[in-house]
């Protein structure tokens, strides 16, 4: 079946370009309409645009086994496709870019833009836009008690057995109580002193100034010389 092209009305139409009106298409003296806007209603289907509504640049509605209806006041941004049939609430605000099929918007709801909504064989969703959960403070995260590493007790009664870091005392002779410890054997008065540390880059210093100095060590023998 032919679809005929609706006479509009371009004294009570208020929008910069009339839109690109297909089928049974009403249109509030007051809404807006912003050019490239194409409202396509099929055959026993019909689109109407209520007073104050806004239509962005792009806009494409197309009613397809039923009516759409957009209420008072509602703004739909540029390229928004809304298919089927449905209403738009009141003061109602879609979002650029979204797709809407049999639409079911409630009053003063908010789309947000490059939404998809009513097509559940794609299993498109709307972006969740309530805030996400503050993050929890250290006093609000329960701490589980850590348990300490179960130490090493000696069956006899005493700690580190099979601890190879503490040395165990020996096991006391019948009727002997253990040995005392002793101290170490300070070395006899005789002895020779302990030996000075080695100096790191002595011999290399003394080297070096040798090669710069080649007369001091002829000076410093004869300084030190008996004869002298």
């Amino acid at each position: 079946m032919e679809i005929a092209l609706r006479e509009v009305c371009y004294s009570t139409i208020t929008h910069a370009s009339d839109p690109f009106c297909v089928g049974d298409v009403m249109i509030a003296p007051t809404a807006v309409i912003a050019p490239g806007v194409v409202l396509r209603a099929d055959p026993n289907c019909s689109i109407t645009v209520r007073d104050g509504a806004c239509l962005g640049v792009g806009v494409i509605v197309h009613a397809t086994g039923g009516s759409i209806e957009i209420h008072q006041k509602v703004c739909v941004a540029g390229d928004v496709l809304i298919v089927g049939c449905g209403t738009l609430g009141r003061q109602a605000c879609i979002g650029a870019g979204a797709t809407l099929l049999n639409p079911a918007v409630a009053e003063a709801e908010i789309v947000p833009a490059q939404a998809r909504i009513g097509d559940s064989s794609r299993g498109w969703d709307v972006p969740n836009l309530e805030s996400p959960e503050p993050a929890r403070s250290p006093r609000d995260v329960p701490s589980d008690p850590v348990d300490p590493p179960p130490s090493k007790v000696d069956p006899r009664g005493g700690r580190g057995a099979g601890d190879p870091s503490v040395n165990p005392l020996p096991d006391p002779v019948d009727g002997s109580s253990p040995p005392a410890p002793t101290s170490p054997t300070p070395p006899p008065a005789g002895g020779p002193p302990n030996a000075a540390k080695r100096v790191i880059g002595k011999a290399e210093f003394e080297k070096m100034v040798r090669q710069m100095f080649p007369d001091r060590q002829a000076f410093e023998e004869a300084r030190h010389s008996p004869h002298s």
